[in-house]
Parts: structure tokens; C-alpha cells; sequence
């Protein structure tokens, strides 16, 4: 399960929160430094903390452009 905040920050209601098919519609790669980066609807994200079961991740241009986007999936993510 896959579910995010938009990258403005406001938090979604209930019904917002979504289940997708992670092949099909989020991709990864690798930052300049090696570090995962999740790509979801044309926004990237970098791993801020991870659990036994999920993982959070914060829009990577969270400081330069005050984004407050969040994903949180599954971990492992399959």
C-alpha cells in the first residue's frame, strides 16, 4: 500500500488515500550519492525513516522549495 500527502503539504482526507500497483506507476533510482529515490506522478522522494513494515519518504525538494510531500509504502516495497 502506497499512500501520500500532496506536495503542497495538506494532508488528503480518508478518501484521498490510495492503493496503486507499484510497477506500474512509481519508479526508482539513484541520487547522486547512491541513496534510493522514489519517483511518483513527476516528484521525487528520499527515504526518511524506515520500519519493519513501511517506509517514509519526504519530496526531495523539501528545503529548496519548502515541499512537504510525503509517500509512505510497504517494506519491503513489492
Amino acid at each position: 500500500m502506497v499512500s501520500n500527502r500532496s506536495p503542497e503539504g495538506k494532508q488528503p482526507h480518508y478518501d484521498d488515500q490510495i492503493t496503486i500497483t507499484i510497477s506500474s506507476i512509481i519508479g526508482f533510482i539513484r541520487s547522486q550519492r547512491g541513496a534510493a529515490k522514489l519517483c511518483y506522478e513527476g516528484f521525487s522522494y528520499t527515504k526518511k525513516k524506515e520500519t519493519k513494515s513501511t517506509i517514509r519518504w519526504e519530496c526531495s525538494q523539501r528545503r529548496s522549495d519548502n515541499c512537504k510531500g510525503t509517500v509512505t509504502s510497504d517494506n519491503p516495497v513489492s
